[in-house]
C-alpha cells in the first residue's frame, strides 16, 4: 500500500475528461446546456468562497494577481510563495492562496449545426475581470474585440461580477465564436457590435444609450429585458436572403423600444421589393422605434416595419 500525502496537478483538469464526459457531468448535475453559465457561476462561487474562508481560517493571505506569473515572465507564483514563506518564517502548512487572471483551458457549450444540438467542447479562453466589487469603465478610446473572452466577470474564476460601463467599443468578430459580458450591470454608451458570424452575449443590460450593431451573420444576444432609449441606436446590416448574411438582435425577455433602428446593406447586396427580414426577436414588446433609418437610399428600395408582437420584421418596398 502506498500512502500519498498530496498530489500536485500541473495543467488543466479539463484534459482529464474524455470527449463528451463533461457533458454527461453537467447532465448529472441537472445543468441546462442552454444556460450553462448559471451552473458554472454557482459552482465556482462556492470554490472561491471556500478558498477565501480557508485563507481567513489559516490567517494566511489571499492574493489577487492581475496577470500571469510564470518563470518566463520573470517571477513565478512558486517564487512568490517561497518569498512569503521566508518572510513569515513558515516551514510547513498553508503559505497563501493566489487568485490569478491568465489564459486558461476551459469548456464551452456551443451549437453543432450538423447534429442540430448543443455540445460541450474544450476551448482556450481569457478573462478580463476585477477581484473585488467595483466599477470598470472602458473609455472612448478603448476597443475590446475577439472571441472566447469574458468581460466584467469570469466563469473560469468566478470573481464577483462588476458594474461595467462601455464608452468605447466591444466587438465579437470571429465566426462561430462567442464574446460574453458578465457584469452585474452593463451600461452601453459606446459601440456594442457583433459581425462576421460571431456571437456577442450579455445580461443585466441597462437602458441602451449607445449603438448596438450586428451584421454579416453576427448575433447580439441579450438575456433578460431590453430597453432602447431615445438616444440609443440599434444598427443592423442586411447582406443577403438568409440569416447567415444578416445581423440579428435576440432578446429573451421583453423589449421596450424607442430611439432609432438604422438599417444598412453589406457586400453590395440590394434587397428585392417584397422580401421580409426578421432582425429582432423578443418575448414581448412595448412601443416602437421612433425612427426607422435607411442608410442606403441610393439603392432605390427602403423598409417598412410589419406589425408583429414578438419581433421586428422589415419589408422591402420601392424607395
Amino acid at each position: 500500500m502506498v500512502s500519498v500525502e498530496r498530489i500536485i496537478f500541473k495543467g488543466y483538469l479539463t484534459t482529464m475528461f474524455p470527449d463528451a464526459a463533461f457533458g454527461r457531468h453537467l447532465s448529472n448535475w441537472g445543468a441546462l446546456l442552454k444556460d450553462p453559465g448559471t451552473f458554472f457561476e454557482s459552482e465556482m462561487t462556492t470554490l472561491i468562497q471556500h478558498a477565501k474562508a480557508t485563507a481567513v481560517q489559516a490567517r494566511r493571505p489571499y492574493l489577487y494577481l492581475a496577470s500571469a506569473h510564470t518563470h518566463a515572465s520573470g517571477r513565478s507564483k512558486e517564487a512568490m510563495a517561497r518569498a512569503i514563506a521566508e518572510q513569515d518564517e513558515i516551514t510547513e502548512s498553508l503559505l497563501c492562496i493566489f487568485s490569478v487572471i491568465e489564459a486558461c483551458a476551459s469548456i464551452a457549450v456551443v451549437g453543432n449545426r450538423k447534429a442540430q444540438r448543443l455540445v460541450v467542447v474544450r476551448r482556450n479562453c481569457r478573462c478580463l475581470e476585477m477581484e473585488t466589487a467595483g466599477e470598470l469603465t472602458l473609455g472612448a478610446d478603448v476597443r475590446v474585440h475577439g472571441a472566447d473572452l469574458n468581460i466584467g466577470g469570469s466563469f473560469a474564476y468566478s470573481v464577483p461580477r462588476q458594474r461595467l460601463i462601455n464608452l468605447g467599443g466591444i466587438e465579437a468578430d470571429t465566426s462561430g465564436r462567442r464574446l460574453q459580458v458578465l457584469a452585474e450591470t452593463f451600461t452601453n454608451e459606446g459601440l456594442f457590435k457583433a459581425s462576421g458570424g460571431a456571437i456577442l452575449s450579455l445580461s443585466n443590460l441597462q437602458p441602451n444609450a449607445g449603438i448596438i450593431q450586428a451584421s454579416d451573420g453576427g448575433l447580439v444576444s441579450v438575456s433578460g429585458d431590453f430597453s432602447n432609449l431615445a438616444t440609443g441606436t440599434v444598427r443592423l446590416g442586411i447582406g443577403g436572403i438568409g440569416t447567415a448574411s444578416n445581423g440579428r438582435l435576440n432578446i429573451t425577455g421583453s423589449a421596450t423600444l424607442d430611439g432609432t433602428l438604422s438599417v444598412f446593406t453589406t457586400n453590395a447586396f440590394v434587397p428585392s421589393v417584397g422580401q421580409d427580414y426578421t432582425l429582432l426577436s423578443f418575448a414581448s414588446r412595448t412601443g416602437t422605434f421612433a425612427t426607422l433609418r435607411d442608410e442606403n437610399p441610393a439603392d432605390r428600395v427602403t423598409f417598412v416595419e410589419l406589425d408583429a408582437s414578438l419581433n421586428v420584421t422589415l419589408s422591402v418596398v420601392a424607395g
